[in-house]
């Protein structure tokens, strides 16, 4: 495996007396920075032999990377690689009426594999941070189709 591009990181005691909230964005930014740097990939492996984290914790925010798709992994055998998502090129918001704390993010979204419509769902919690609650990325040449899929299953619904 080569060795991956490294950002500058804070002192492992600095990062370690942070508070809880900012040393988990912390550590999300540095697996991000590392993404980006390392448009081949990085493994877990590589993460663990270049960061001060221990391994549950880099899992636990690759995870949460993952499904909040700022990344996406991809399983080689029994390594997994892990790639930054692309670019977002326009940003819209949509906010829920009936609950003004809930909202929806659509982005066009491009990466190594082509271009996407992304919709992320976000919240706004008790101490007012937007928290990413999920969401879903659609192939934009299969977004036509799956719009229309959307809107026939919405007319049966409203049917029943």
């Amino acid at each position: 495996m080569n060795s991956i591009v490294m950002p500058d990181m804070l002192p492992k005691q600095k990062v370690e007396s942070m508070r809880p909230r900012e040393k988990q964005k912390y550590i999300e930014h540095i697996i991000l920075e590392v993404l980006r740097r390392n448009p081949q990939g990085a493994t877990l492996s590589e993460l663990k032999g270049k960061t001060p984290f221990a391994k549950n914790t880099l899992l636990k925010h690759l995870n949460r990377i993952v499904a909040t798709r700022q990344a996406a992994r991809v399983d080689r055998g029994k390594v997994s690689f892990y790639y930054r998502n692309g670019t977002v090129r326009n940003s819209i918001d949509f906010r829920d009426n009936t609950n003004l704390d809930h909202f929806y993010t659509f982005m066009e979204l491009e990466n190594y594999d082509g271009q996407f419509i992304y919709v992320q769902e976000k919240e706004v919690d008790e101490l007012r941070s937007i928290k990413v609650r999920g969401g879903i990325m659609i192939n934009a040449t299969v977004a036509p189709e799956f719009i229309k899929k959307l809107r026939d299953f919405i007319f049966e619904m409203e049917e029943k």
